[in-house]
């Protein structure tokens, strides 16, 4: 996720909706997602952001209410699987460890998921 709310895939670029603009979601003081009770990732609207099947996106939140990651910042589904948007693992831009963002191999990212 860049830091203005934009969903990025493992590539960097952006998640494009059903609209064929980029998917942006909003995001707390501390620039986690925002999400809803239920689990849906909202937008800057705080409404339901709509994924690329024009369906709400769901997360796996945590005991503290914030979505899931799984060890390279992807976000996690209800299914605990990384959640996938156009064929793509949402990456939030953040590992879970807290840690620096790398790649699938060990290469280290920037906040826009560029090496």
């Amino acid at each position: 996720m860049d830091k203005d709310g934009t969903l990025l895939g493992p590539d960097g670029k952006p998640l494009l909706g059903p609209d064929g603009k980029p998917l942006k979601c909003g995001l707390d003081k501390d620039g986690n997602p925002l999400v809803d009770a239920d689990g849906n990732l909202l937008g800057p609207d705080g409404k339901p952001l709509l994924g690329p099947d024009g369906q709400p996106m769901k997360v796996a939140l945590g005991p503290d209410g914030k979505p899931k990651r799984d060890k390279h910042g992807n976000l996690l589904g209800p299914d605990g699987k990384p959640l996938i948007a156009a064929g793509k693992p949402v990456s939030s831009g953040l590992p879970k460890s807290g840690g620096p963002l790398v790649g699938s191999d060990g290469t280290l990212l920037g906040p826009d998921g560029k090496p």
